[in-house]
């Protein structure tokens, strides 16, 4: 099942005076665990993953959904939780490695639930993960199964539970759900062997981050390098503490099972396998035999299952469909469309008045649909050509276009038009070549703020977004910007620093090019820090006698936004592909 991805415009935005907040893992206080030394987890960890739209309340729910009682949860969180001091199998020699402590992603989002019955008795404990901001994914079993009588009564979520200490406090789950046929199989159906809670609130995730799911092919899933990863509460361990364990590969892989000897312990039921180099989930730990142990594969239905009990409770979640050629994105067999063109053309200069804007495209498969937002309007066509006429005013515009063929794959471009009844305008500078001040303020101001994001977790509002991806947990608000275009013109002390700092911070990040030949591993790069490329040059941005050249200060600002842009989201500014560019 192909995931139509809405388009979503969006200027992209990052780097200046750069602050890095990064938590190293400690050996543990308990004097029989092992030091933290696993690879837990790979340097492409996400806290915030990009969230998937709110699912609509089904048609036809393929699930169930409870929702505990009201009495119940306000004695549990005025009581005692009464849990008593301290079979997936593990196989000899034991593996697992204790995680202390467990403040920081991806820690933080791994979840101790504490099960309890309707006398508000402690029962019993499972795994979880965060997947969005409100909602933890689990096993089934542990929300319904007939060893209780169905329904468990409450489920206490706590995240990051390091034994004794609670370092992110804990909240009650709101409702639970399970698919409604692993009721209707009395707890039988292995392969429908997992389930949801969602909390009352997305404070606890905000605070911890939530992992992405992803639905890999199984070319990905058998990689000899995957080193399948998994961290949870097993019970033959001190109660609440954290352990993980990692595997070069699987054992097998099929539709619906992952084959692994992760060494593993009851308790440890709805903990996740990971990918081990980003942290993505592609299965749920479900079952054991003597041989092995068995997680839930994550494929399309599985996906479709998790919309539908989404759109049941109201929460949304993060996840992607690999393509048959081994990246994230819209599914169907790996070959996504590509537009044969886009009008006006990207950064076209168009008089006011009737402006015809549209986009057509090409893919190994018929395009089934095409989709055009030019601001708040959208328009829609069920062939390859998308075209509207709008009558437009003087400004600049983006518009987005997306293309989805018959086979489900789905491409993305986003371009700017600048209409106008001077045809030597451009979008920061007038034809007489003048700043547009107000203009090049915004779009200068979004790319500090997104590449600081982006790099280092730090928030231009104090307040974290997961639309956007960061390489970085949650860092708190960066300082304040000022202006690089006043009244009088350019500060062009402030204008090279700012330019400067974001060329040379894309070049690091892309493609190791280091601005001084060091190497900088303190920040992110999709190249191999430790072998950087030697310095590039760069054009002049104003003329020895301090006039700015605006020329180049347009291409490099329009080389920035276009880079980021597709390096968030993969979206074309000119409708062909560009995988010599990494993206999210």
């Amino acid at each position: 099942m192909a995931r139509r991805r809405a388009s979503r415009i969006v200027v992209a935005v990052l780097v200046l005076w750069l602050m890095v907040a990064g938590v190293v893992p400690a050996a543990a206080d308990d004097p029989a665990a092992e030091p933290d030394s696993l690879p837990w987890l790979g340097a492409e960890a996400v806290k915030y993953p990009p969230l998937g739209p709110a699912p609509a309340y089904p048609d036809e729910p393929l699930g169930e959904v409870y929702v505990p009682d009201a009495a119940s949860r306000d004695r549990l969180r005025a009581g005692h939780f009464n849990e008593p001091v301290g079979y997936q199998t593990v196989f000899p020699p034991d593996e697992r490695v204790r995680i202390s402590p467990t403040v920081g992603f991806p820690t933080s989002a791994v979840v101790f639930l504490g099960l309890y019955d309707r006398f508000d008795n402690f029962i019993g404990f499972c795994s979880g993960n965060f997947i969005g901001p409100d909602v933890v994914l689990t096993a089934a079993h542990c929300l319904w199964d007939t060893d209780v009588g169905g329904w468990i009564a409450n489920v206490r979520v706590v995240p990051g539970r390091d034994g004794v200490v609670e370092p992110y406090g804990w909240d009650l789950g709101e409702s639970f759900w399970v698919p409604t046929g692993w009721i209707q199989s009395a707890a039988t159906a292995d392969e429908l062997d997992w389930g949801l809670v969602k909390l009352p609130s997305p404070a606890l995730g905000y605070a911890t981050g939530w992992f992405q799911l992803g639905v890999l092919t199984t070319q990905s899933l058998l990689d000899p390098s995957f080193q399948p990863t998994t961290v949870g509460y097993p019970g033959d361990k001190p109660l609440g503490t954290m352990w993980a364990t990692v595997k070069p590969a699987f054992l097998a892989v099929d539709h619906s099972t992952l084959y692994h000897d992760l060494d593993m312990y009851p308790g440890q039921s709805g903990s996740a396998v990971f990918r081990g180099r980003d942290g993505v989930i592609v299965g749920i730990n479900v079952r054991q035999t003597a041989g092995w142990n068995e997680a839930s594969r994550l494929n399309t239905d599985f996906i479709a299952f998790l919309n539908s009990a989404c759109g049941q409770m109201g929460c949304n979640f993060s996840y992607f469909v690999e393509s048959a050629g081994g990246g994230g994105g819209g599914g169907g067999n790996g070959v996504r469309p590509t537009f044969d063109a886009l009008t006006p053309g990207p950064f076209s200069v168009v008089p006011p008045g009737t402006v015809t804007i549209g986009a057509s495209a090409h893919s190994d498969s018929a395009i089934a649909s095409m989709t055009m937002l030019i601001g708040d309007r959208e328009f829609t066509s069920n062939t390859n050509t998308v075209t509207a006429q709008l009558d437009l005013p003087p400004g600049v515009y983006v518009v987005a276009a997306q293309a989805i063929d018959a086979d489900g794959d789905a491409f993305e471009a986003v371009w700017d038009i600048i209409v106008s009844p001077d045809p030597g305008e451009g979008e920061w500078f007038t034809s007489s070549g003048a700043p547009k001040a107000e203009q090049i303020n915004a779009t200068m101001r979004s790319l500090v703020e997104a590449f600081r994001w982006h790099l280092f977790g730090q928030s231009w509002d104090g307040a974290p977004h997961p639309d956007l991806p960061s390489h970085a947990a949650f860092a708190g608000q960066a300082p304040p910007l000022g202006a690089w275009v006043g009244p009088a013109g350019f500060d062009r002390a402030a204008t090279e620093a700012t330019l400067r700092s974001l060329v040379e911070a894309f070049r690091w990040h892309f493609w190791g090019v280091s601005w001084d030949g060091g190497a900088h591993c303190d920040m992110p790069t999709h190249a191999a820090c430790t072998a950087p490329q030697g310095p590039q040059g760069l054009d002049p941005w104003f003329t020895p006698s301090g006039e700015p050249i605006p020329a180049n200060i347009t291409a490099t600002l329009r080389s920035l936004v276009e880079a980021f842009r597709w390096h968030f989201w993969r979206f074309s500014w000119d409708g062909g592909h560009h995988d010599d560019l990494p993206t999210h």
